[in-house]
């Protein structure tokens, strides 16, 4: 097996070898294909390995050990391996041995370089559903491993608890031997171990691994960690950049090395490096699905680490409340009707209110702060706040000197279960705002109410405030929020020219718009679409408001959409015809290269997209016989609007195309679908049956005609000379004459069923029975008929079809035969008492020229057959209740019983 993707090797086996020479030269045209020989099977069998071929061919005739010996050799130790028999003795009997052996393919060889082509694509056809079987095989080991790998993700409390559980993971597997995780020292730039599972840990004692571009960076872990990708090694041995390593890394019983950066965002968390004992194991799909695993970690590592900040910041809010500089309450539900009762405030409430801390702490807060007349206002507040809602309100408070007018921000924390367990209310004093300050708060006000997430920041991007659609869209709660760079929502996705572009624009005063994918508190990222407008105080820029569109939903739609139309591309440019779509404006839609194929045409399918239908019919239409016809045509059934089928046009070169015509709806309008196929040899091959029908038609016309006025005057002649004289020749003569007509008859009877058409209508079977047994020359014989069901049939053909089963009964049972009809639950049987047909001749009655009685022609059965044939009817010959011949007719159309 060739380390190069796609190559293939080959093992042929031949005694003779001059064929091995040859096929050797045929197959090795193609640059993909290697072939390597042997001169018997016993060769062959040394030769094979594992991995080392894709495919065996074989001869079949070879001195100790034939073909198909060798093929259960073969197959006792590599089951899967394709294996092709290819062999000068042809015969239905030796391919049916070496399929049942276990062979992948049989070819006869021949003469000429086509049976050789013809090897090589049963080769590669081979040889790629191996590699697909192999390749899923393998992918359903590596998804059951990234399965576990996952669990191990869930679970885990911890960094160094996933660290190390990933670890041990890959390491208990029977595909690699070792794996340790490394984090990048700053300072150094080493990749230092943190952890590792399996029995080689001594070996990273013996190398010096780097993320720089020095040669101790250039192995799979460095690139990994420099490069963030996926970075394989299929053969250390074979490596020039690993060759300061390749020799440490035998002697612990290394063949390869693949590393995965653990990377989430813009952070890389550590790269996992993984070692395998064999050689080529790492293809597209496992680097795919390790680049997969990669990100899963990573993600996993991130929300531990994440998890970990939150604490931290949950100190710092609590910092933050006791240490704001405007009054915060701190307060918590109790009683029946979720009263808030005081649990704590900070110095600059007491400063503002005027209320000692022990004073109002344990005190409802209704009964201490809110003034009469508001307190419907304030059970809303509560209703709202116990439902986990935040709320941003002007309203009025009692101070110990008097009642004051505030900004309240009311931020309910514990969500844990969607039930809070208290609340953290801001108090900002407006009493004594200017009209500037009321107008922003008037604005502020107006903006918590809708539906876009809105903020505004200080000239250095610190978020000043947040309204509530922020907190759903992004996941932080305004206290988390609040205080912090505007970057808390950037995902790693944009770069920093991005940003760069961005910041020069609104500190030059102008708004900025554009597209962003940002990252919730929880990690989910999602698009929106920003504008972000600077605001001025005297001139100078004092603040910037942004507003965010979350645009998520739309932008999976988009993408599905264009999934779904790269699908439908790929769908209509592999169909075997040609196609053109256009769209509600006539422009073209889709096209695929068939249909200038068809043409020969000298345009590209990107040159045609867009462009006006009516314009490219004018380009297309001199390739037909019929220009103008062509284009009336279309315009015709684009009027309609009427499916058309098959519609049959000549091109100018002679060649003929059928085209079908579907029109449909698009959300926009009326479309239209043309589909274009060459049915140039397929009418060639109609003329030509029609020609020989029509001769066969002549020849039966000779036959019945020309044959049989001869034959009658014989019949004629013999009468008179019977009447001379007495000769028993007379009689054989005039017997062979009868014999004569007979076949003519049969033959005219055959030729017709075989090639007219049918007109059906309700018959009943009993009736047409009745009739067809008055046909039956003995008084002796009898007929039963067991059913009343009425079938769709040619009354004429049946009452043929039941009048030569009845003579054929007659004629091999004897004069007292018994016949019986019935029925069958989707058709009818005949079937009579006499001797049957034996098992083996079943298969052959229906032949013409098939009789077992000296009179018989041999036709009667055929006719049957094909009378069934016109049908569509299936008939097969069994043994009846008594033992006699048995006829069943199945797949007929029943009317009724």
């Amino acid at each position: 097996m060739t380390d190069e993707p796609g190559a293939i090797t080959i093992l042929h086996v031949d005694d003779e070898p001059d064929l091995t020479g040859l096929v050797t030269d045929m197959l090795e045209r193609h640059a993909d294909i290697t072939v390597e020989t042997a001169t018997s099977a016993s060769e062959g069998l040394d030769r094979l390995s594992p991995d080392r071929f894709d495919c065996v061919v074989s001869d079949y005739a070879m001195p100790e050990m034939d073909g198909i010996a060798f093929l259960e050799a073969v197959r006792a130790e590599y089951p899967e391996l394709p294996f092709v028999l290819f062999t000068g003795k042809g015969s239905e009997e030796v391919a049916s041995e070496a399929i049942t052996a276990g062979a992948t393919d049989y070819l006869q060889k021949g003469g000429g370089t086509e049976q050789y082509d013809l090897l090589t694509n049963r080769i590669r056809n081979a040889v790629s559903q191996y590699r697909s079987e192999r390749r899923a095989a393998k992918l359903d080991r590596i998804r059951s491993l990234a399965s576990d790998v996952n669990q191990v993700l869930v679970r885990a409390d911890s960094r160094a608890e996933v660290e190390s559980r990933v670890c041990e993971r890959f390491a208990d597997t029977d595909r690699y031997a070792f794996a340790w995780i490394g984090d990048v020292d700053t300072q150094t730039n080493r990749l230092e171990p943190r952890e590792t599972a399996g029995e080689a840990e001594q070996y990273l004692t013996e190398i010096t691994v780097t993320a720089d571009d020095s040669p101790t960076g250039q192995g799979p872990a460095g690139t990994a960690a420099r490069e963030r990708r996926v970075a394989v090694t299929e053969n250390i041995a074979s490596d020039p950049d690993l060759d300061r390593w390749a020799d440490i890394a035998s002697a612990y019983g290394f063949g390869s090395i693949a590393s995965v950066p653990l990377e989430h965002g813009e952070t890389l968390y550590g790269v996992l490096t993984l070692y395998a004992e064999e050689t080529q194991p790492f293809d597209d799909d496992e680097r795919a699905l390790l680049a997969e695993l990669g990100a899963d970690i990573g993600h996993a590592l991130h929300s531990l680490v994440v998890d970990d900040q939150r604490r931290e910041e949950r100190d710092r809010r609590e910092a933050l409340f006791a240490n704001a500089p405007t009054p915060v309450v701190a307060s918590r539900p109790l009683g029946e009707g979720n009263e808030q009762y005081v649990t704590d405030v900070n110095e600059s409430f007491e400063d503002v209110f005027g209320f000692d801390r022990e004073t109002i702490v344990g005190e409802e807060v209704s009964d201490v702060l809110v003034p009469e007349g508001h307190h419907d206002e304030h059970v809303e507040f509560r209703r709202r706040t116990a439902e986990g809602e935040a709320i941003t309100a002007t309203v009025e408070r009692r101070t110990r000197d008097g009642v004051r007018e505030f900004i309240m921000h009311v931020i309910p924390f514990g969500l844990g279960d969607g039930s809070p367990d208290g609340n953290y209310v801001w108090y900002t004093d407006v009493t004594d705002w200017g009209e500037d300050e009321r107008e922003l708060r008037a604005f502020r006000q107006a903006v918590e109410h809708v539906s876009h997430a809105v903020y505004w920041t200080a000239s250095d991007g610190t978020i000043e405030y947040v309204n509530p659609a922020f907190e759903d869209q992004t996941g932080y709660a305004a206290t988390e929020a609040i205080g912090q760079s505007a970057s808390v929502l950037a995902s790693g996705e944009h770069d920093a020219a991005f940003y760069a572009d961005l910041w020069e624009t609104i500190l030059d005063g102008e708004t900025w718009e554009g597209e962003l994918i940002n990252e919730r508190a929880d990690g989910e990222r999602y698009v929106v679409e920003q504008t972000i407008t600077p605001v001025r105080t005297d001139g100078e820029i004092e603040r910037f408001v942004a507003i965010n569109v979350d645009v998520t939903d739309r932008k999976r739609r988009e993408r599905e959409r264009e999934q779904a139309n790269t699908v439908l591309r790929t769908i209509v440019e592999h169909l075997p015809m040609g196609v053109l779509v256009e769209d509600a404006d006539r422009d073209v839609l889709m096209v695929n290269e068939r249909l200038l194929s068809l043409f020969d045409a000298p345009y590209s399918t990107d040159a045609l997209i867009g462009q006006d239908c009516t314009l490219a019919a004018e380009n297309f239409k001199d390739y037909f016989a019929d220009p103008e016809g062509f284009i009336d045509g279309v315009d015709e059934r684009i009027d309609a609007r009427d499916p058309v089928k098959n519609e049959r046009l000549e091109l100018a070169d002679g060649r003929v195309l059928e085209r079908d015509y579907v029109p449909y709806t698009l959300p926009d309008g009326e479309a239209n679908l043309w589909l274009y196929r060459d049915v140039t040899e397929r009418t060639r091959n109609e003329r030509r049956l029609r020609q020989q029908n029509e001769r066969l038609d002549q020849f039966t016309s000779v036959v019945s005609h020309d044959l049989r006025n001869p034959l009658n005057v014989a019949t004629s002649r013999l009468e008179l000379a019977a009447d001379e004289c007495d000769s028993v020749h007379l009689e054989h003569a005039s017997a062979a004459i009868e014999r004569s007509l007979s076949l003519i008859d049969d033959l005219r009877t055959l030729t017709v069923e075989g090639t007219a058409a049918i007109e059906t209508e309700p018959v009943g079977l009993a009736q047409a029975a009745a009739d067809s047994w008055q046909t039956v020359m003995t008084a002796d014989a009898t007929l039963s008929v067991e059913t009343d069901r009425t079938i769709d049939t040619d009354p004429g053909r049946v009452r043929q079809l039941l009048e030569n089963l009845f003579g054929n009964a007659v004629a091999h049972a004897g004069e007292d035969v018994a016949v019986t009809v019935g029925a069958l639950e989707d058709g009818f049987y005949v079937e009579d008492d006499g001797p049957g047909i034996p098992q083996e001749s079943r298969e052959t009655v229906f032949e013409p020229g098939h009789s077992t009685a000296e009179d018989g022609t041999g036709f009667g059965l055929a006719i049957v057959k094909a009378i069934a044939d016109t049908h569509d009817w299936r008939v097969r010959v069994t043994e009846g209740a008594g033992g006699g011949a048995r006829f069943e007719f199945t797949d007929v159309d029943v009317i009724e019983e």
